[in-house]
């Protein structure tokens, strides 16, 4: 495993090439997005910050982006880790994460379930599977989820109480409205208590 330097890390990068992005979810209408973006963009960036080291987070869900990803994150010391995209109701995902494995910037994966049509996504047989794969490898697993999903995120937790994880976005909440702070902090609150490193 490849040694962390001191300094400044970014823990949630993304990178992506045009031609991939295009087919899957960049349109032109993300204006000044609508290009490829490397690790040699983000290194300029990072010497205004004084930026050492970064985590790259998985910006696409094909093979394709998750190849391209671990080339990027293969091609510049800046990346430090790196977090591809899985399907955890994938029957492949054992061998998908053997094969992730082998690179040594892994540190965990993402899936995307924030905008899933069931929202009871997370107390699937399936996800709690793929889920429980994750966390027997000592991987962090990235929860890309909205603030309706916490609830939900701690009965995983009362399964999986080893995961690793991190809730992304804070789980988005309704900053403006706020038509879900006593929800989302009910939820946060309980994940504080019961969970820690």
């Amino acid at each position: 495993m490849e040694q962390w330097q001191p300094g400044v890390v970014d823990t949630h990068c993304h990178v992506w090439q045009l031609e991939l992005a295009s087919r899957t979810w960049l349109t032109r209408e993300f204006g000044k997005l609508w290009r490829t973006f490397t690790p040699e963009d983000l290194a300029v960036e990072s010497q205004q910050v004084g930026l050492t080291q970064c985590v790259l987070i998985e910006a696409g869900t094909t093979e394709e982006e998750n190849l391209e990803l671990e080339r990027m994150a293969g091609s510049s010391a800046l990346v430090g880790a790196m977090v591809p995209f899985v399907d955890l109701a994938s029957p492949q995902l054992e061998n998908a994460l053997d094969l992730w494995e082998r690179n040594p910037k892994l540190r965990g994966v993402r899936a995307r379930l924030e905008g899933h049509p069931d929202p009871k996504v997370l107390t699937r047989p399936e996800i709690i599977r793929g889920l429980q794969h994750v966390a027997e490898r000592g991987l962090v697993f990235e929860f890309l989820i909205s603030s309706s999903h916490l609830p939900d995120v701690l009965k995983v937790y009362d399964r999986l109480p080893d995961l690793r994880g991190i809730i992304e976005y804070m789980a988005k909440p309704d900053v403006v409205g706020g038509t879900d702070k006593a929800q989302w902090c009910q939820s946060m609150e309980a994940l504080a208590k019961d969970t820690c490193w």
